[in-house]
């Protein structure tokens, strides 16, 4: 799935590169890259809504995501970077975008601890439990086996 969607996010940038140039402005592009993205992901949670655990859901998702690597990765992401440049006075660009760059990279480091596992694994599965996942039921079997 991911050389698909890796595919169909190079193909969105080299398409959005050119259309930002030529056909659309920076602005329609944004509005219609985040329009796009929510689309996508209302049609992708609709699918499994309706037939969860289905291989029809599945290939739904798998089709809405790699449609989602085109219109936003194609068009709003694309357009991110020198829209933020242009923000800010150019007086205080480096500062700003230094700082903004400093905190994005915090924030991505501190959400992806939330993946990393805790070393205690699930006992009826044996896969490491992972920090946003809960153990309470596995605690309450433990308790159990204990009293037992």
């Amino acid at each position: 799935m991911s050389m698909y969607t890796f595919a169909a996010g190079i193909v969105g940038t080299i398409f959005a590169i050119w259309c930002s140039y030529q056909v659309m402005g920076r602005r329609p592009m944004v509005i219609f890259g985040t329009a796009g993205a929510v689309v996508c992901m209302f049609a992708a949670a609709l699918g499994g809504t309706i037939s969860p655990g289905s291989p029809e859901a599945a290939k739904n998702f798998m089709a809405w995501n790699v449609i989602y690597s085109v219109v936003y990765g194609g068009f709003a992401a694309t357009i991110a970077w020198p829209i933020s440049a242009e923000v800010v006075s150019s007086r205080l660009r480096v500062l700003t975008l230094s700082v903004a760059t400093g905190i994005d990279y915090i924030f991505a480091c501190k959400s992806c601890l939330l993946f990393l596992p805790r070393g205690k694994p699930n006992p009826n599965t044996n896969i490491p439990t992972y920090l946003w996942e809960s153990d309470t039921k596995q605690t309450c079997k433990e308790k159990k086996r204990e009293e037992k």
